[in-house]
């Protein structure tokens, strides 16, 4: 039968017959190694998939399926991949176990003498944890040159934009038969707080005749009063003069004051204030009369006030008598009166009158000395 026709059929049998019987074998060896699910890979959508990560190159991950094949995703999609345990029937079932619920314990009562602990977060250091100190690199010695100049002019400016009053400036000059010069020049600044009230004065006068000085008179003033409020009628004060006066051969004359004032009108442009009080006057002559220092009593009235439409009236006389001697006293009186010559009433004509009187002057010198002046003054509030 080896040898016959039948020969090649007989083969071919035996051949599948192997082939049949081997298969089942293969086919079983592979599905085992298939079924060794490892690995639960959770993607952000929810899904869950059994398999094994193979690798991750260039952004995606390569998963083995778990009967055979292997796909590609993006990291993107992939949220977190899951270890099984060893055990193959947990890793037959790739479904989490649902949690047993926890039974629920009431916390213990807490008198009234015990207050519970605040529970602490982890995450947050305790108190007593080092801050580590901030270290703050030093400027250039330029930038900090100029931040420094920036701050002090900022400063400056803004100081006296707020106490700047006015400004006077007036002169006269003839060139000709006579050769005379005079210049007149002074400012006022005051600064009203809810209390206290600050006031400053300066006015300098300086005439020439040829090269001879006629007048070379120099003075600065500053008083400051205290109340209850801005709008407070009595008030206590403080005040210091200063007056330089080259023809009257005086080459200071200090005077220190304090009292009680009171304001019978101060509203705006129009002011009527009295001031009293105790005070002292320092004195330093040419000889022969030198220095001198006298206690005084301090009197002194202020008054402004309108007296037309665009005309204002003012005035302040101060008389200071020794207390030594009743026949020395020292007595000052302004006299001005201001015209408005501009619609915002910023620019106005002065015309003033001084008046000043020194019952014991230096000898050789007059006890009165009447000064005008003719000045334009802008006036900035």
């Amino acid at each position: 039968m080896t040898d016959g026709p039948l020969r090649l059929p007989l083969r071919l049998a035996a051949f599948l017959a192997v082939a049949v019987l081997c298969c089942p074998t293969v086919h079983s060896a592979r599905g085992a190694e298939d079924l060794a699910i490892t690995e639960i890979l959770v993607l952000k959508n929810g899904d869950r998939v059994s398999g094994t990560s193979v690798d991750v190159s260039h952004g995606t991950l390569r998963w083995r399926m778990p009967y055979g094949g292997e796909i590609e995703l993006p990291l993107e999609l992939v949220d977190r991949i899951e270890q099984l345990p060893a055990d193959p029937a947990a890793a037959a079932d790739p479904t989490p176990p649902a949690e047993e619920p926890q039974p629920v314990v009431d916390p213990p009562p807490v008198t009234p003498d015990e207050k519970p602990e605040p529970k602490q977060d982890a995450a947050v250091e305790p108190a007593s944890a080092e801050v580590p100190a901030v270290v703050s690199e030093p400027l250039p010695i330029t930038k900090a040159w100029y931040e420094a100049s920036r701050s002090t002019y900022a400063f400056t400016a803004d100081q006296t934009g707020k106490w700047t009053k006015r400004f006077e400036l007036g002169g006269t000059w003839v060139d000709g038969n006579s050769e005379t010069t005079e210049v007149y020049i002074g400012g006022q600044f005051e600064r009203q707080l809810e209390q206290v009230s600050h006031s400053l004065d300066w006015n300098g006068r300086h005439t020439t005749a040829g090269e001879k000085v006629t007048q070379s008179r120099w003075q600065f003033n500053g008083t400051t009063d205290f109340s209850k409020d801005a709008k407070g009628k009595w008030i206590l004060f403080l005040t210091h003069r200063h007056l330089f006066d080259q023809l009257a051969d005086l080459d200071y004359r200090g005077t220190f004051a304090g009292g009680v004032g009171y304001r019978f009108i101060n509203e705006g442009d129009k002011r009527l204030i009295a001031r009293l009080g105790p005070g002292a006057t320092v004195e330093k002559y040419d000889p022969p009369l030198e220095t001198r220092v006298t206690p005084d009593l301090f009197a002194e009235a202020e008054a402004k006030w309108p007296v037309f439409d665009r005309t204002l009236l003012e005035y302040k006389s101060t008389f200071t008598p020794s207390l030594d001697e009743i026949g020395v006293f020292r007595m000052t009186s302004n006299y001005g009166l201001l015209v408005k010559i501009d619609e915002t009433e910023s620019w106005a004509m002065r015309f003033g009158l001084r008046h000043d009187h020194n019952s014991e002057p230096n000898p050789g010198t007059k006890q009165n000395d009447f000064t005008t002046t003719l000045s334009v003054v802008y006036t900035r509030k």
